[in-house]
């Protein structure tokens, strides 16, 4: 991709739209490229609003949401674009009880500002191969969504981790969760 400068801005932001729409303007006004909330960080009724945001602050949005298609429940990525459009829609590959596992890894793809990216969820970050392959096929961005509460110096050493591991792999990498995020790069 061309090299071009992009600033990614984490949100532990989660709850009602109307929590997440001000780290929206704000990220916005800080001039980041990309706004990043955790996973689950919000219902799925709220993706036109969170559409609306984005079109209106001209900024890529990626935001966890829980899903529900075909009586299935998926633990969901959204990617919606600066012109408010939905780039891509990742459901979780690694999700266990009560979510039901993505079945297509292409759509963790998606593009900011012409440059490859990706986005998992909580325990895909265990799976080494989902970053390394990625890292590998293009990927310059990885953006990880988490929703782990655990405050307790174990819990944020094991993320932090995790965390590293995933990010080894000479991405520009956010990890963001409840408490906790991070940006690497």
């Amino acid at each position: 991709s061309t090299e071009t400068d992009i600033t990614l801005a984490a949100a532990q932001v989660t709850g009602d739209v109307s929590d997440l729409e001000p780290m929206i303007v704000q990220a916005r006004a800080k001039r980041a490229d990309v706004v990043v909330f955790p996973e689950r960080a919000v219902a799925e009724s709220a993706l036109e609003r969170l559409q609306a945001a984005a079109r209106e602050h001209r900024i890529t949005v990626v935001v966890g949401m829980e899903t529900g298609r075909d009586g299935a429940r998926r633990n969901s990525a959204f990617v919606i674009g600066p012109a408010g459009s939905v780039l891509t829609r990742y459901d979780q590959l690694s999700a266990a009880r009560p979510f039901q596992p993505g079945d297509d890894p292409s759509a963790m793809w998606f593009r900011v500002k012409g440059v490859p990216a990706v986005v998992t969820i909580g325990r895909d970050a265990l799976w080494t191969e989902l970053a390394e392959l990625a890292a590998v096929a293009g990927a310059q961005i990885h953006v990880h969504l988490d929703h782990d509460p655990a405050n307790d110096p174990d819990a944020a050493l094991r993320r932090l981790q995790v965390w590293s591991n995933m990010a080894s792999f000479q991405t520009f990498t956010a990890t963001v969760n409840v408490v906790g995020s991070a940006i690497w790069d």
